[in-house]
């Protein structure tokens, strides 16, 4: 073999030399570096992927966030909606508040409903009511909390509290109580029972 390379001319060697060379330099090349070129770009796609999941990721994250605060809100306020009832049914509120007062152990004297007012343009009637009793001072608080609690929709527009002369000696003073109160009625549509 020595002597066939011996017979050809240093350029044909330089040549052959050369051929090899750019030979071992493509399978390195294809076994190696391409290999090694296609994955940085597949990692390359793969991040740039990963950064627009994440990107959208976290904008649906807000959206989530957003829509439970939202819900939140809505739960709130639905809580503190209280349905209104017909102004046709006085006669059961009276009840209600006349057993009211006494669980609160006030003495009720009168209980009073004045006429429907519908109130234009909103969606309720007002009733007015005067309520006038007695009780003790912490009855009468007792009595207002719980009428506030029980009652979200009458609004307390006056009171007017007096103290009572105690029937002998041996008894508390009572207070005499005097309330103006507003009953928020659903408005009367007659119309769109028919």
């Amino acid at each position: 073999m020595s002597k066939a390379i011996s017979v050809l001319s240093p350029r044909a060697i330089d040549g052959l030399g050369a051929a090899a060379l750019v030979c071992v330099l493509g399978v390195a090349y294809w076994v190696g570096v391409h290999p090694a070129l296609d994955s940085r770009a597949v990692a390359e796609r793969q991040r740039h992927t990963l950064l627009a999941e994440t990107a959208t990721a976290e904008a649906a994250s807000q959206e989530l966030r957003t829509a439970r605060e939202t819900l939140a809100a809505l739960t709130a306020q639905a809580a503190r909606f209280t349905p209104l009832e017909p102004a046709l049914r006085i006669n059961s509120r009276l009840t209600r508040l006349t057993d009211l007062a006494q669980s609160a152990e006030i003495t009720i004297g009168q209980l009073t409903p004045s006429a429907a007012t519908p109130e234009p343009a909103k969606r309720f009637t007002s009733v007015p009511i005067k309520v006038s009793g007695s009780g003790g001072f912490a009855n009468c608080v007792n009595f207002l909390s719980a009428l506030q609690e029980a009652h979200r929709d009458i609004k307390v527009s006056a009171i007017t509290l007096t103290i009572a002369e105690p029937a002998s000696e041996n008894q508390a003073a009572r207070l005499d109580m005097t309330l103006d109160l507003v009953w928020y009625a659903a408005p009367d549509d007659r119309a769109g029972a028919r």
